[in-house]
């Protein structure tokens, strides 16, 4: 989060009040008074007898509205309103509130119940408004950047009385299930020479200490042990000692009775405060008794949030996050506010975690908010490191040859820092952004065809993968499909197929009756007149609908609805609306196929919904009607919503169908491929079933069955399996076996292509900001002066094998199809082109920091 600081120092007393001096980020400078009223101070004395607070009080919000009125007066308050109005509506923005308090007896008091009553919120408990104890300094915080894990020095001096393996599982349990920090227990006899020899042998970043602390003489102390196992009173002087040559220590949790208290007559004494006096950049001490569970729970949030996730090391957030987590689950009214920090990082970075998570996390960062809370933090951090150089440049003013030679030292080292900070940045938002612009180039590019143009890309991976997956996939073919094909030659007799075999076409229509077949389609040609048998095949025609048995003839329709070949006039009458276009073949080159079920009627009326649209079906379309309907009137639709063909039978849906609308508002649908054999075992001979039809028994196979009669010619012969060809007719009782089958080829929507070339292009931009090295090789490219080398990064075409396994699976299972060859080109494109933006990266010098 990127906070603006909202700066409150309480000066000293004039008369009954404090002279308050405000500076905001946002909204710059005011001035006002603080003034305690009696009900303020008595509340504030009432919580020092815990023990007499129940946990339904309502104490501390009052105390917190007494707090607040009391400090947010006039000016004040409206500078805070003003401030909190700027960052209120920015999620990844806040407000810390610093408390800079010189008056002893203003500084002892429990400023963390601070209580708005606008937003009716603890405001220390809001990640938008941390609270914290500011002590102003002009010292650099020393090694900033820390590598995993981080380090953690835990203190239980024996003797204190406490349960120490109760107070080991405590901590232990709070950090077990964080991987970036390493815990070491220091217990029993807890020395001064202990503590100093477990610093030598070990770098630690935190030092927790569990046990007593004492308050005496306006002095604070912790209680360790001595050599000789008595009690040893440690001042902040002493204690802070320690650390002096250990840069690395960032932060001290003092998990003790009085580690917070403060003088309410000698200003900033109490031993928190004095420690970061003397040094140490951040303090976390407790201002009341502290239960188990809820010391439980600060250590466990408080660290997490500190060493884990887009905000690690940003102490005032894991303070604020840690009390939240208090306020929420620990029924103790006064425990959210027991922790309190005194800070003199002036950005609240107490260290600069380089997290070293999984791929998979860091892909997800892409698209989600970590990737704005990441640079957010980056920017937090480079202003530390421009406040150390500050820090260090007051330090050159009238210093001495070795002092100076150290800040400049230092001051180089800290720039260096920044330009590494200014790096991760620049990389970080340039690796979001060319994963976005690939995911949009990419997406768009595919979206209009062109990685399939002018190689038909595409289409060779459909001929070469649904092949494989067909070998996994059980094909069905309905029963209630039937074919009748004429060859090529002198069919015994009957001669070559042509119109002349409208003469035959009427006892075959009588035959199949008497069969009690219930649709007969003729995929024929019929546009041409044929006087002399014509009315023999309209009469049969209408023979079989007095029957029961419906004829199908075909027309051919343009794209437009115009009508290519039509029915001749005597067959027109005979079939009346009772046809259907065959000029619907879609092969894409490919496998997967597109069958033009149908196409809207032009200019053609609406349906009996607004949303339904009136269309013209295809010859398959119209047979599945006439077998499904349960009256003499069938109506076909498309009903945009679920992008549906629907069929209906004297007003009742009898039919959905899901159809993919294409480009020219034709409604397509995907099949599946039956398998030669089952074709086959559908199909008989025009002759011999002609010369059979007398025969009962021979014909009963067709009783209630969709019966497809056509002529097996070259022009009507389409390529789809390598090496292997479908007659037009073939098609069509394929795509009908599909639909009554209920099997259906599921296209990628488009808002799921998208999120494929997103994760694919995320992927490939990650892989070259953080894993480019990882499972790649590398080779020297021959004939070129000078020599180039070029990376093979084996991490993109492990996603692409995963990819294809998933692909696979889900058209085994769901019949979906997904594979396209942009989702593969995707990984590698974004890896180009991030590599790309971030070697264009430049870097400017941070602005107010000398050279």
């Amino acid at each position: 989060m990127e906070y603006k600081n909202f700066d409150l120092s309480v000066e000293d007393k004039i008369g009954e009040s404090y002279q308050i001096k405000v500076q905001s980020d946002a909204m710059g400078e005011t001035d006002g008074v603080l003034t305690l009223s009696p009900d303020c101070l008595k509340t504030a004395a009432k919580l020092k007898n815990i023990e007499n607070i129940g946990s339904d009080s309502d104490l501390p919000m009052s105390l917190g509205v007494a707090l607040h009125r009391c400090l947010f007066q006039d000016n004040v308050e409206h500078m805070l309103n003003r401030s909190l109005g700027d960052v209120g509506l920015d999620d990844e923005k806040g407000m810390r509130i610093r408390l800079m308090l010189t008056p002893p007896e203003v500084a002892a008091l429990p400023w963390e119940f601070l209580y708005d009553q606008r937003s009716k919120c603890f405001l220390s408990t809001s990640g938008k408004t941390p609270v914290t104890r500011y002590i102003k300094l002009f010292e650099p915080i020393r090694s900033l950047k820390i590598t995993p894990p981080v380090k953690v020095l835990v203190l239980i001096p024996e003797g204190s009385g406490l349960d120490v393996e109760k107070e080991k599982r405590i901590i232990s349990e709070a950090l077990a299930d964080l991987e970036t920090t390493q815990i070491c227990m220091l217990e029993g006899k807890v020395t001064r020479s202990r503590i100093s020899r477990a610093l030598v042998e070990q770098e630690y970043h935190i030092l927790h200490f569990i046990g007593h602390g004492t308050f005496e003489k306006d002095q604070g102390y912790l209680v360790i042990n001595s050599e000789k196992g008595e009690r040893d009173l440690v001042s902040a002087d002493v204690f802070a000692a320690f650390f002096i040559t250990y840069p690395s220590l960032k932060l001290i949790v003092l998990n003790s009775c009085q580690g917070a208290e403060t003088s309410s007559t000698i200003p900033l004494a109490g031993l928190a405060p004095q420690l970061v006096v003397r040094g140490i950049p951040a303090v976390v001490a407790m201002q009341y008794p502290i239960s188990d569970d809820a010391a439980l729970t600060f250590a466990r949030e408080f660290y997490l949030k500190l060493c884990k996730g887009a905000n690690r090391g940003q102490v005032d957030m894991a303070i604020s996050h840690a009390r939240n987590r208090i306020h929420m689950d620990i029924k103790e009214p006064l425990a959210f506010a027991t922790p309190v920090l005194f800070m003199r990082s002036s950005t609240g970075i107490i260290f600069d975690l380089d997290r070293q998570s999984g791929c998979f996390q860091q892909f997800l960062r892409l698209f989600n908010s970590s990737a704005v809370k990441n640079v957010n933090r980056l920017k937090e951090v480079k202003k530390t490191y421009q406040a150390n150089i500050e820090a260090w440049q007051e330090k050159t003013k009238d210093a001495a040859p070795a002092a100076l030679k150290e800040a400049t030292a230092a001051i180089a080292q800290e720039q260096a820092e920044i330009t590494a900070v200014d790096d991760r940045i620049i990389k970080w938002n340039r690796t979001f952004l060319a994963s976005l612009l690939a995911t949009a180039v990419i997406f768009l590019l595919g979206y209009v065809g062109l990685f399939n143009f002018p190689f038909h890309v595409d289409d060779w991976l459909e001929t070469k993968f649904i092949p494989y997956m067909d070998q996994y996939v059980t094909k069905k073919f309905s029963p209630d499909v039937r074919l009748i094909l004429a060859n090529e030659g002198d069919n015994g007799g009957l001669g070559e197929p042509g119109p002349s075999w409208r003469q035959y076409h009427g006892p075959l229509i009588d035959a199949l009756t008497k069969a009690r077949a219930k649709v007969i389609v003729f995929d024929l040609e019929v546009s041409d007149p044929n006087p002399a048998y014509d009315e023999q095949f309209a009469a049969a025609i209408k023979r079989a609908e007095t029957q029961g048995t419906f004829v199908i003839l075909a027309k051919a329709l343009d794209e437009e609805g115009n009508t290519i070949l039509d029915i001749s006039e005597k067959l027109r009458g005979a079939v009346n609306d009772r046809w259907g276009n065959i000029d619907v073949g879609k092969n894409r080159g490919g496998l997967v196929r597109a069958y033009q079920l149908a196409q809207p009627v032009r200019n053609g009326s609406s349906g009996e919904q607004a949303e339904e649209v009136a269309v013209i079906p295809s010859l398959g379309l119209q047979a599945i009607a006439r077998f499904l309907s349960r009256g003499p009137v069938v109506k076909s639709f498309f009903n945009e919503g679920p992008e549906e063909v629907q069929l209906r039978s004297d007003g009742e849906l009898i039919k959905s169908i899901p159809v993919y609308e294409n480009s020219q508002s034709l409604y397509d649908f995907p099949y599946d491929l039956v398998t030669r054999a089952r074709l086959n075992d559908a199909t008989r001979s025009y002759q011999d079933v002609f010369f059979r039809r007398g025969e009962d028994e021979y014909l009963r196979e067709y009783a209630g069955k969709i019966v497809l009669v056509s002529f097996k010619k070259q022009d009507d012969s389409f390529n789809l399996l390598q090496g292997e060809q479908r007659y037009g007719a073939e098609i069509h009782a394929n795509v009908v076996s599909n639909i009554l089958t209920n099997v259906y080829i599921q296209l990628l929507p488009s808002s799921y292509d998208f999120l494929i070339v997103a994760f694919m292009a995320g992927f490939g931009a990650l892989v070259q900001a953080r894993f480019k090295h990882i499972f790649s090789s590398s080779f020297i490219v021959p004939l070129l002066e000078p020599k180039k080398k070029v990376d093979i990064p084996g991490l993109l075409f492990a996603i692409d094998v995963v990819y294809l396994l998933i692909a696979f699976q889900l058209y085994k299972n769901e019949r979906l199809f997904i594979l396209k060859s942009y989702h593969l080109a995707a990984p590698f494109i974004a890896y180009w082109l991030t590599g790309k933006m971030r070697r264009k990266a430049t870097l400017r010098p941070a602005k107010g920091v000398a050279s």
